[in-house]
């Protein structure tokens, strides 16, 4: 194939250098005629008529031969840049490719966005080399945010937050089409030369389906002018394969958080307290005395009324206003979420008795503090019932200790809001 490539180029070279010699030979007898005629001893009418002859002669030759020339100059450009692209598309970046398209099958609906990103880039880097590789994505206030970032300054990445009018990132997502900053003079005006720390050139890569660009991808170089015609070519087909990829991966990312999140407070749901509380329990038991668990079961006192007498949408923003204190009030480590109604539920890892005894503090603080305004300017204090199970103690399973806490806080209820802490067999 090369040597039929290779022979093709050398005749349409022949054909065109023959192309230019009958160009120059006519032009010169044109313009020898012309030459001859007016120094003739033809009348003024017959010199005209001829000169209009060589004119319109020279007219249509120019636009048949030529044109033709020109159509075959335009054709061998186009094979040159097919070879070209040809040449770039060989076996191994095609098998690389590839790669890229059965990730798609096996893992599109499978793994998280974070997760993807990192084999993605994984897989662009065995086709085009970079030192540093960032995901952005358009935010709700209309910027442009690293969301993921791998290599070189990535954690300093992750911080980069662009107006859609800056960087080479937005010139990408307003264009659509790749492009290329081969001194990263662009980058330099808006991102802090810390940031940019070893790096020499960049390109930015369009994400889109549908016409709809959902991302742009960032590469970096640690050498100028690294990125040319070749990578570009390269990445426009990485970019058809990588785009479907982080799509269903945010995709299935949306659909996990839905199905574990509780839509009117945004906190995790009873399905998610469980899958975090049989990790905690498993935890417990490798480290057996030396970690410590406890669980927190909560509801919101007189709820019930508080719907009837304001109505529904007065109790949902209860709730909300509810779940946004607790959650202020626990550490970093604890995990909160809704159960049902008016109940929510608390893993706390490590937590002794006192501990435990001192987040309820806080939280009961917290409320009193900040109490709620009702319709009509009626402002009180939401006040709230607990229960609280400790592993071991008052089970050693999920469910065990979810009923214990439960038992608790209801048995609570009855001792005026006193918090049960101790084990189950002394409840009664």
């Amino acid at each position: 194939m090369k040597e039929n490539s290779t022979q093709k180029k050398y005749e349409n070279n022949t054909k065109q250098s023959i192309d230019n010699f009958i160009t120059i030979f006519v032009s010169i007898l044109a313009l020898v005629t012309t030459f001859g005629v007016s120094v003739s001893d033809f009348s003024f009418f017959s010199k005209v008529i001829i000169f209009s002859g060589i004119v319109v002669s020279f007219v249509i030759f120019s636009f048949v031969f030529r044109g033709k020339t020109v159509y075959t100059s335009s054709s061998n450009e186009i094979t040159s840049k097919e070879e070209s692209v040809e040449q770039i598309f060989n076996h191994e970046i095609e098998e690389k490719l590839l790669v890229l398209e059965e990730a798609n099958k096996f893992f599109g609906a499978s793994l998280k966005s974070a997760d993807m990103f990192r084999l993605v880039s994984s897989r662009i880097k065995q086709i085009v080399e970079y030192e540093t590789c960032a995901l952005f994505m358009l935010t709700q206030d209309n910027n442009l945010e690293c969301k993921y970032a791998v290599g070189k300054n990535a954690r300093l990445f992750q911080s980069i937050k662009l107006g859609v009018d800056q960087g080479l990132v937005s010139r990408a997502f307003l264009s659509r089409e790749v492009e290329v900053d081969s001194k990263l003079e662009i980058e330099k005006a808006f991102i802090s030369r810390e940031f940019l720390s070893g790096l020499r050139s960049a390109v930015s890569v369009p994400l889109l389906r549908a016409g709809e660009i959902f991302g742009v991808l960032n590469l970096y170089s640690d050498e100028k002018n690294f990125y040319e015609s070749r990578s570009k070519i390269l990445l426009e087909a990485i970019s058809e394969r990588v785009t479907p990829l982080l799509m269903s991966s945010m995709s299935f990312e949306r659909s996990l958080s839905n199905a574990l999140t509780d839509s009117l407070t945004n906190l995790p749901n009873e399905r998610a307290f469980y899958l975090v509380l049989e990790n905690q329990i498993a935890e417990a038991q490798r480290f057996q005395e030396q970690r410590e668990l406890t669980i927190l079961a909560i509801d919101i006192k007189d709820f019930a009324l508080i719907n009837d007498k304001f109505g529904h949408s007065t109790g949902d923003n209860v709730l909300a206003y509810s779940a946004n204190l607790i959650r202020k009030q626990l550490r970093d480590m604890d995990f909160l979420a809704r159960s049902q109604n008016d109940e929510f539920l608390v893993v706390l890892p490590t937590a002794s008795e006192k501990v435990t005894e001192n987040i309820i503090f806080r939280i009961n603080s917290t409320f009193q503090k900040n109490p709620y305004m009702f319709p009509e300017n009626d402002k009180k204090e939401i006040k709230l019932n607990f229960g609280a199970a400790t592993f071991h103690q008052d089970g050693d399973t999920a469910n065990e200790l979810f009923k214990a806490a439960v038992r608790n806080k209801r048995q609570a209820k009855t001792n005026n809001g006193s918090v049960l802490l101790f084990p189950q067999q002394f409840v009664n």
